[in-house]
């Protein structure tokens, strides 16, 4: 399927953002393991348990052929991450929804939409508030999804204006080096002689401007 421009991600970046989950998904196991041990009471095998899976989520989503994978891969990984934060937290300690920035920071920089990136936001934010519905102490929970609610939009908003900042001076690049190539191609038309080497360079300058398309 062609990606919709836009709308959609090229294989390539669809590629680097699946590795990029992947990465996140390791470091976010190795990189809390310490501090779980320093919990009171010391958790147990459940910490070995999510560090497991983990890394396994890491290497699974690292070795997946995400080129080649339907363009709504990239929102079930963010989604996953949503769900495994929520487990880790259940099983472990609560300490760990910090880990819910690092989906928000990932569905804001790899979705190619805003309504996207704002659907999985609202899956985070409902993970965030799964434990109000059965858990005790409601009010310290509903306290903690008040304080982490404008967090996460802040670094949602931030990242992503970033994104297409970036997007829209890329893009505007890409035109300005088109427009210089198609002159280039226009002024080599216009001259005369060496008609072999004149036809290699329009060659060349026609294959870069496709390349910038």
């Amino acid at each position: 399927m062609t990606p919709r421009a836009g709308l959609d991600l090229e294989p390539e970046q669809q590629r680097r953002y699946g590795r990029l989950g992947a990465l996140l998904f390791a470091a976010g196991a190795i990189g809390t393991l310490p501090a779980a041990f320093l919990l009171e009471p010391v958790p147990g095998a459940e910490v070995l348990l999510v560090t497991a899976l983990g890394l396994t989520s890491g290497l699974i989503c690292w070795f997946l052929p995400w080129a080649r994978m339907p363009n709504w891969s990239i929102d079930l990984l963010a989604t996953a991450g949503t769900l495994e934060v929520l487990l880790v937290a259940h099983l472990v300690d609560e300490t760990y929804r910090v880990l819910y920035f690092a989906v928000v920071v990932f569905a804001a920089l790899a979705l190619p939409t805003r309504r996207r990136v704002a659907i999985q936001f609202g899956l985070v934010v409902l993970a965030l508030a799964e434990p109000i519905t059965h858990e005790t102490g409601g009010r310290e929970h509903a306290r903690i999804l008040l304080l982490f609610t404008p967090a996460l939009v802040i670094v949602a908003v931030a990242v992503r204006y970033l994104r297409e900042t970036l997007e829209q001076r890329e893009r505007a690049s890409q035109a300005f080096a088109r427009e210089a190539i198609q002159l280039a191609i226009r002024l080599r038309r216009g001259t005369s002689g060496r008609e072999a080497e004149r036809a290699a360079d329009l060659a060349e300058l026609e294959r870069a401007v496709e390349k910038l398309r």
